[in-house]
């Protein structure tokens, strides 16, 4: 098929035709998931929910949404993870969770109803594990936050220190100097003693910048204003392998699809009766019903079912060729397929019978030199038997490649009247059977004279035709 053509598949139609082959995988995907959920470990889950407030005024703070993703932040980094493995080791009866754990399964949840609100979750295979966890993350990011606030101060307050400890000795000589001078002038008293109250000063501006950066540290540990601590650790249960559930059959929904489709694509298949007919540009002769190909007694179903919906369909075939025949002059007919197994040597087979049954001279040729699949259907004892190519080359003659096949061969002595004739009286007395039948036996018997009729219908199609 063209990207134009007009029968290019779609989903749908591709899942419906698959569609064995797509409840199949969604059997399947349904069947892991059960396994899944049934095999795999237990995992309990414990959260606690940490309440973080800017402790800066909010003129010169972030905006909240922005400072508690930032919060957020802190606690997945690596610095609280070791700081939470640190913790760990100094209770009595540490979990021994290690930093990777603490990265790879904690995870962070932002409310949507409170801004400033954070979830702090853990699963692992314990609950005990699962709440100390929580709490040795959370634990840890307070203590984060504080030698974070030292660290950023801790510079500022060495200088302030230093400076403070100069002052103090300056004071301490200013004030020897002064019990030094046994009786000091104005002037002197009054330098020494503005000297003296500029060091005060100082001292004390700078005794008030410590407790402000003190007070700032302080506050940073106030960032979380909240914390409620984990009471118990629930089980994964029925929700979760749910979850696991649906998610199987999605992906299973989604990979059968997708199979189908592509063998859609690549094996097209016709859906109505007249697609062949736009396509190959040639009208259809007859739509044979799917019938046991592969049994022994029903690849000829003009010969070995007679009165079967396939062999009508191969008699109808062989009737519209036959009128092409007359028609238009043709004693040539090519089968061919789009596929090796497309069922040309089943379909040449019982048209060739039909035609032969209705009294056409029919000459079939098999063009498979590998297999001779058609040859063998028409004889069974069709092996070493020469064929054309011998009487191409001369070595065998027309008279020993022709093999008899039989068909319709008492129609050819005696007629296709007397069997016509014989159809039309069980056509008329079908009724009347079943109309005076008296009793079971009567009525089996009427049923087998409707039988009958089917005996002479080739013949009365080409005589038909014949007319």
């Amino acid at each position: 098929m063209t990207d134009t053509s007009p029968f290019e598949p779609s989903l749908v139609g591709a899942i419906w035709r698959d569609r064995r082959l797509v409840v199949l995988v969604l059997l399947v995907s349904f069947g892991l998931a059960i396994a899944y959920a049934v095999t795999r470990p237990v995992r309990y889950t414990a959260a606690a929910s940490v309440l973080v407030e800017d402790p800066r005024d909010q003129a010169g703070g972030d905006p909240p949404e922005r400072y508690v993703a930032d919060q957020a932040a802190v606690l997945r980094s690596s610095n609280v993870a070791r700081e939470a493995v640190r913790i760990d080791r100094a209770r009595k009866t540490p979990v021994g969770l290690p930093t990777a754990f603490y990265l790879k399964h904690v995870t962070m949840t932002l409310s949507a109803r409170d801004s400033n609100l954070i979830r702090v979750s853990l699963s692992t295979s314990t609950a005990t594990t699962a709440k100390l966890g929580v709490d040795n993350v959370v634990q840890a990011y307070k203590s984060v936050l504080r030698t974070n606030a030292i660290t950023k101060f801790e510079g500022t307050l060495g200088q302030i220190d230093a400076e403070l400890a100069r002052i103090d000795g300056e004071l301490t000589a200013l004030t020897a100097q002064l019990k030094a001078i046994p009786a000091p002038t104005g002037p002197l008293l009054d330098g020494l003693d503005v000297q003296q109250r500029q060091l005060l000063d100082r001292q004390d501006a700078l005794r008030v910048e410590h407790a402000s950066i003190d007070t700032q540290v302080d506050q940073a540990t106030r960032t979380v204003s909240l914390y409620d601590p984990p009471q118990k650790a629930t089980k994964a249960g029925l929700m979760s392998s749910a979850r696991t559930l649906v998610l199987a059959l999605v992906l299973g929904g989604i990979i059968a699809g997708l199979a189908a489709y592509v063998r859609a694509t690549r094996k097209p298949t016709f859906f109505r009766a007249n697609e062949p007919e736009l396509v190959l540009g040639a009208p259809l002769l007859a739509d044979v019903p799917a019938f046991a190909s592969h049994s022994s007694t029903g690849v000829l179903p003009v010969v070995d079912r007679p009165v079967s919906p396939a062999a009508h369909a191969y008699r109808y075939a062989a009737a519209s060729i036959d009128i092409q025949r007359v028609s238009s002059g043709i004693r040539r007919l090519t089968v061919t397929s789009a596929s090796e197994d497309g069922g040309r040597s089943t379909a040449t087979a019982n048209i060739a019978l039909a035609l032969a049954a209705s009294g056409v001279h029919t000459l079939v040729m098999d063009g498979d030199l590998e297999s001779q699949g058609l040859s063998r259907l028409l004889r069974s004892d069709f092996a070493d038997h020469p064929g054309w190519l011998d009487l191409v080359a001369g070595r065998s003659g027309l008279s020993d490649v022709i093999v008899q096949v039989p068909a319709a061969r008492i129609s050819e002595h005696t007629g296709k009247k007397v069997f016509v004739t014989a159809t039309f009286f069980a056509f008329a007395l079908f009724p009347l059977a079943v109309v005076t039948a008296k009793g079971i036996g009567w009525l089996v018997v009427a049923f087998i004279v409707g039988g009958l009729r089917e005996l002479g219908e080739p013949a009365r199609k080409a005589l038909i035709i014949d007319f």
